[in-house]
């Protein structure tokens, strides 16, 4: 007889922790509606990153682009300013 009222005191110890865990766990998880929130709102934030890097992709080749015809367009000023001084100069010599 004590042996088993000693298993299952032990026993009911053992359910009442298991049952605190299980609260507890229950106290940090969420409910459905909310997991569902969650999960629509994590949706929406993937596609918004989705576009936002395809932005920042446009973004990224039209500066390039932009970049690339700012380059050019400096070689050509230079490339007169080396003309007109080269014309000017002649003008210079056969005028004198």
């Amino acid at each position: 007889m004590d042996k088993r009222y000693t298993e299952l005191n032990e026993q009911f110890h053992l359910d009442k922790e298991r049952i605190r865990v299980l609260e507890e766990e229950q106290r940090h998880s969420i409910n459905r509606e909310e997991s569902r929130k969650l999960q629509l709102m994590n949706e929406r934030l993937q596609s918004e990153l989705t576009e936002t890097r395809a932005g920042m992709l446009s973004y990224k080749n039209m500066n390039e682009t932009i970049s690339d015809q700012v380059k050019g367009l400096k070689m050509i000023i230079e490339r007169r300013k080396d003309e007109n001084e080269n014309l000017l100069n002649a003008v210079r010599e056969l005028s004198s």
